[in-house]
């Protein structure tokens, strides 16, 4: 039978999950990565200040039913990214920049600049040939990619600019098998888990080129959200390359 177990997180948000009373530890992690987008492996579950061992029984590890479990985020720097992934040259502070008014495009598809935001380019560099044709800016280039965003919480940041997106993580392919993102900046907000360190209010996108080959959009009147871009080459693999964090 499934039960409700009260979760206080390590930043004070409180939250109930159903969750079975033969559940493991780790089964718990999974629950909560699945609710917070916090990465199992940077959880710590805790019941009196004491650590929880993840093959633990939840029937076993709570005296009182009812009582609630902490649950620490342990990070080293999540953000600190190898210096080899990076590409500082390129970074750029659009922080003041209000381009209302313009339009710009990248492989005749419309491109919205991250307008309030700070890009910290990555090293993308030969990846797809070369000449680098696919990161071309001119708008009209038959071998440049588009530019499409995607919104993720602030623990996965780092996994996904080392490893790059990852069909087998993803879940409820509404419009198809592929990786999600948008060309819009406000609907890429909405999946962007938003974090408050010392009172100020942050979220991480990244910033991809998506190959029009395997490009499918979904048009805001078939979701009622958005413009969604669906990308994917094949059941495993996709050409959807991540080039900036912003």
């Amino acid at each position: 039978a499934y039960r409700q177990l009260t979760i206080i997180m390590s930043t004070g948000k409180t939250f109930e999950l159903a969750v079975i009373l033969d559940n493991t530890v780790a089964e718990l992690k999974k629950l909560i990565e699945e609710h917070e987008s916090i990465e199992a492996q940077c959880q710590v579950i805790l019941k009196d200040n004491q650590q929880v061992a993840d093959n633990e029984l939840l029937c076993n590890c709570l005296a009182n039913w009812y009582d609630p479990l902490n649950v620490k985020i342990v990070l080293g720097d999540p953000l600190a990214l190898d210096h080899s992934l990076l590409a500082p040259q390129f970074d750029f502070d659009f922080t003041d920049i209000d381009d209302a008014g313009e339009k710009f495009t990248r492989s005749n598809y419309q491109y919205e600049q991250p307008c309030g935001s700070k890009r910290i380019a990555l090293n993308v560099a030969g990846e797809y040939g070369l000449d680098d044709r696919w990161l071309d800016m001119a708008g009209n280039d038959e071998e440049e990619w588009p530019v499409s965003y995607h919104g993720t919480g602030q623990h996965n940041a780092m996994s996904i600019a080392e490893e790059g997106y990852k069909i087998s993580k993803s879940q409820n392919f509404k419009f198809g098998r592929g990786i999600y993102s948008t060309s819009e900046i406000e609907v890429t907000k909405l999946y962007a888990k938003a974090f408050e360190p010392e009172g100020q209010k942050y979220c991480v996108i990244f910033k991809s080129r998506v190959n029009p080959r395997y490009l499918t959009v979904i048009s805001k009147e078939e979701n009622e959200i958005g413009t969604y871009w669906v990308s994917s080459k094949g059941p495993d693999d996709t050409d959807d390359d991540i080039t900036d964090l912003i």
